[in-house]
């Protein structure tokens, strides 16, 4: 994939701050990032592309679901740890176990499956996110374990530590 082409994927939490239309049919949208870190890496990819060129970007938003959700701080605590742990093989296997897990899916509306989310229905998602046919694949391929601590661990610890 050329460096033009190359998708930007980050999970953060944003607040809409501003929106209002602009002359040409278009709109501005003002968003606030919650996370430096998230907000790092957006200057940085801006930076690169940049180049004066005009930039395009494909915008996908979850809205999360707040059903009052409060996670025991303990619990909390062990699970940032746990999900800090090698091998990811395991590490995937214990948070597609875990209730919370299946309570953050629920909250940010995965579409993917139907009815209540349980522990298939987390492996799935697992799966279908890292490109990978089992946990073990976590372990040998950089590129999915990578997607993993992106676009599972990341958004998930975010979720907990705001409940």
């Amino acid at each position: 994939m050329s460096k033009a082409n190359e998708a930007l994927t980050l999970s953060c939490k944003v607040e809409l701050s501003d929106l209002h239309d602009n002359d040409d049919a278009g709109c501005t949208l003002t968003l606030r990032v919650a996370d430096a870190d998230s907000l790092g890496m957006l200057k940085k990819r801006f930076a690169e592309t940049s180049a004066g060129a005009r930039q395009h970007f494909l915008l996908h938003l979850l809205q999360m679901e707040d059903h009052g959700v409060n996670i025991d701080p303990v619990r909390r605590r062990h699970l940032e740890k746990t999900l800090q742990l090698e091998p990811l093989s395991r590490n995937a296997l214990t948070l597609a176990r875990d209730p919370d897990f299946w309570r953050y899916l629920e909250n940010i509306g995965l579409a993917a499956v139907s009815g209540e989310v349980e522990e298939s229905h987390s492996k799935q998602y697992i799966y279908r996110t890292c490109a990978v046919a089992s946990p073990h694949e976590l372990d040998r391929d950089s590129a999915a374990a990578r997607l993993y601590r992106s676009q599972i661990i990341r958004p998930f610890l975010a979720w907990i530590q705001a409940h």
